[in-house]
């Protein structure tokens, strides 16, 4: 389930965030329960179980950190994402990375040709395979902008 539109009087948001100017008009919140999902596997050679994150694609840093995502894995090695609002997504594959990482700016400028684009739309299922950014190749991006 996702937050799909905020109603105030005649000012409409998606993304939840509005300024209100009057009292006594109604709120109105509607959720959907036909969110996209997503599901996939990792592509290359990896010793443990990757990082695979859904990451909006936007300038805004704030809906970024608060729409990422992480998948969850099955016995099979098959990740799924559900529940995923509409719009444009990167989806990346990282092998040992910091927590969080991702959601740092230049890191995401260094990677960004390396991510998976998604389009998601209302009750879409959709599977991608997704390559693997190695462990060296992101220990490189982190020592070049001084990331521990």
């Amino acid at each position: 389930m996702y937050l799909k539109t905020v109603r105030y009087g005649d000012v409409e948001s998606n993304d939840g965030a509005f300024t209100l100017a009057s009292y006594g008009v109604p709120l109105e919140v509607i959720f959907s329960a036909r969110g996209a999902r997503l599901s996939g596997t990792v592509t290359g050679k990896f010793a443990t179980t990757p990082q695979v994150i859904l990451i909006p694609d936007t300038f805004d840093a704030a809906r970024r950190e608060h729409e990422t995502r992480a998948a969850i894995f099955d016995q099979n090695g098959v990740f799924t994402l559900e529940s995923i609002p509409p719009g444009s997504y990167k989806l990346y594959a990282f092998e040992n990375v910091p927590e969080g990482v991702w959601l740092d700016p230049d890191f995401l400028t260094e990677v960004e040709s390396k991510g998976s684009a998604f389009e998601a739309a209302e009750g879409d299922a959709k599977t991608i395979q997704v390559p693997l950014l190695s462990k060296a190749e992101t220990d490189r991006i982190l020592t070049k902008l001084g990331i521990d």
